[in-house]
């Protein structure tokens, strides 16, 4: 496969041709910034005026760049960088053939659709404008990644391009912050929510995904969006509120892992009533000892994650100042 740097770098000639209808719609090249080698041409940024649907976003004023790559002849690359003034920045990507026909495609969706705010928090989306089929509509753009600031704390989430695989969660430490958080606080969300795992740097976790784009990628957001709702009004109140709003949901969720050791102490209990019937019991007992592991371990395989294992864990309240800012120093 041909790469940008299999070919000669842009001459002068090829960047006036595929930036001529950029210049047109008023973006303008930078031409110190961009790299012939690498077939790249950067534009110089732009503050976008506050249109009505920028004003009802907490974002203005919001600063857009186009970088525009040809990595082989016939195909282009644009990508869109839109910024907030509090450095949040989002990611729009396309392929085509021409540069007329991408900006185009580009200009129907507004910078400002590449985030979404939730009580007041953005999120910054990081997506993928599939091409349309001929002669047909615009399909909507595919979230690949996302990224908002909350409480404190850095949300992040890649989504997987492969189908039934789920999003992957991380949610950092901020400076000046040493929060002690459960591990159940997302999966009290329901069953799509995995428990978190800390690390040192904070905690990963997952987001159970199904179906096919665009559905997957609404699934994707909405339960995002859903999530960063949660953690915003969660750690503004007292970790007590936690357990005393989500009680029940935290038993069921540490009844959750117990599922796979019930299973086995039903088949042990139907080994020892099948020793009980005599010889009758015996073809019972060779089956259930000959099918139950290849069947557990076909269940297990069928997962894409590992699923948690173990007795049952008693929902603890978390300490009075679990996440309560503690100084750097």
């Amino acid at each position: 496969m041909t790469t940008a740097t299999d070919l000669p770098p842009l001459t002068h000639h090829e960047i006036l041709a595929l930036v001529e209808p950029f210049v047109r719609a008023g973006h303008r090249p930078d031409l110190a910034g961009s790299d012939r080698a690498q077939r790249r041409v950067v534009f110089h940024p732009q503050t976008l005026s506050a249109d009505a649907q920028a004003q009802a976003l907490p974002l203005a004023p919001l600063t857009q760049q186009l970088v525009l790559e040809q990595p082989e002849p016939g195909r282009c690359r644009l990508t869109r960088h839109v910024r907030t003034a509090h450095g949040l920045q989002a990611r729009l990507e396309l392929e085509g053939r021409s540069g007329a026909e991408m900006l185009e495609r580009l200009q129907a969706l507004a910078p400002a659709q590449q985030f979404r705010v939730v009580d007041g928090t953005p999120i910054a989306l990081h997506q993928r404008l599939p091409a349309p089929a001929q002669g047909a509509p615009q399909p909507p753009p595919v979230l690949r990644e996302a990224e908002a600031g909350v409480a404190g704390l850095t949300l992040r989430a890649r989504v997987s391009a492969v189908g039934g695989y789920p999003a992957e969660l991380e949610l950092l430490r901020g400076d000046g912050r040493a929060p002690h958080l459960p591990d159940d606080l997302l999966a009290v969300l329901g069953a799509p929510w995995s428990h978190l795992t800390e690390l040192q740097r904070g905690w990963i976790g997952t987001i159970a995904l199904r179906g096919e784009e665009p559905r997957r990628s609404a699934l994707a957001q909405a339960r995002l969006e859903q999530t960063v709702a949660h953690l915003a009004r969660t750690l503004a109140e007292p970790p007590q509120r936690f357990h005393e709003r989500h009680r029940r949901a935290r038993w069921v969720v540490g009844l959750r892992g117990t599922l796979p050791v019930l299973v086995g102490l039903a088949v042990v209990g139907a080994a020892l009533y099948a020793q009980r019937l005599g010889p009758e019991g015996q073809s019972t007992l060779a089956m259930l000892a000959n099918a139950t592991p290849p069947l557990l371990l076909m269940l297990l395989f069928l997962r894409k994650e590992i699923p948690r294992i173990g007795l049952p864990r008693v929902p603890r309240r978390p300490a009075p100042d679990a996440w309560t800012p503690v100084d750097a120093g």
